[in-house]
């Protein structure tokens, strides 16, 4: 838990009322942003597991032949192609989410996020890459 910062001296000492005033709304104006950029990347971390999630399942079941495609990889470059999404991001949210299925919580997932869910499946696929002959048998 990180411990809040306060200042040594009253601040306010030397400074114009106008200064202090536009000091203050830009304090107010910065915070605020920088919570609603939080809550953004919030956000956008959980859109990123439900479409790690969505592919997989599309894959999984291929659900894509309903669509009208005859292979995943098709589908999916449109969706590249639809929504100008990189490839690679988008087939580490769906591998991400593969990886750590049935390892780790759906909750778990989602309070910890994309990124580093990724991290924890890219360390999960060398683990297991990287065993020895008499490990995990």
């Amino acid at each position: 838990m990180a411990t809040e910062i306060l200042p040594a001296a009253s601040p306010a000492i030397g400074f114009p009322a106008a200064e202090r005033e536009r000091a203050e709304w830009t304090r107010e104006a910065l915070e605020r942003e920088l919570g609603a950029m939080r809550e953004r990347d919030h956000q956008q971390e959980n859109a990123a597991i439900a479409i790690g999630r969505y592919l997989r399942d599309v894959s999984q079941y291929n659900w894509y032949r309903l669509y009208g495609y005859e292979r995943f990889g098709d589908y999916f470059r449109y969706l590249v192609q639809r929504f100008g999404k990189e490839r690679s991001t988008l087939y580490g949210y769906k591998g991400a989410v593969e990886q750590l299925d049935g390892h780790i919580s759906d909750a778990d997932l989602e309070r910890i996020g994309i990124e580093k869910a990724k991290v924890m499946a890219r360390a999960a696929r060398f683990s297991a890459d990287h065993r020895g002959p008499q490990q995990g048998r």
